[in-house]
């Protein structure tokens, strides 16, 4: 099931990385700053850490 989770979790990413976009486009400089500097690093880190998992898993597999 890693791809159901890379796909959710790659999905939530580029949710919040919107949500960055639309604040900077607004000109809410500081909040799309502190949404970057919190929410969207902690997806990103999530996901990279679940693709990584995810090429463990296939490498060992192979």
């Amino acid at each position: 099931m890693p791809y159901q989770v890379v796909r959710r979790l790659h999905a939530e990413f580029h949710k919040c990385a919107g949500k960055v976009l639309a604040l900077g486009l607004d000109g809410k400089r500081t909040e799309a700053s502190q949404l970057l500097d919190g929410e969207f690093t902690a997806r990103s880190e999530k996901l990279v850490t679940a693709l990584s998992k995810w090429r463990s898993e296939l490498q060992s597999a192979g």
